[in-house]
């Protein structure tokens, strides 16, 4: 997923887009317009995942 906005780049454990795909135009791998993301966390990574991961859409308005 991108959010040009904060020019961050981030990969969701499970991504699902309703409709048809929009790619970024800097990455064909990466999707600018997610329905709908899943982050499965551990105790490793799970602050990063629930607060960092979690601020960037709200940070661009979706």
């Amino acid at each position: 997923m991108r959010i040009d906005a904060t020019d961050l780049t981030t990969f969701p454990d499970v991504t699902v887009v309703c409709g048809e795909r929009e790619l970024a135009t800097m990455d064909q791998n990466v999707v600018v317009n997610p329905t709908l993301l899943v982050e499965v966390t551990g105790p490793s990574t799970e602050d990063y995942d629930r607060w960092e991961k979690l601020r960037w859409p709200s940070a661009a308005g979706r």
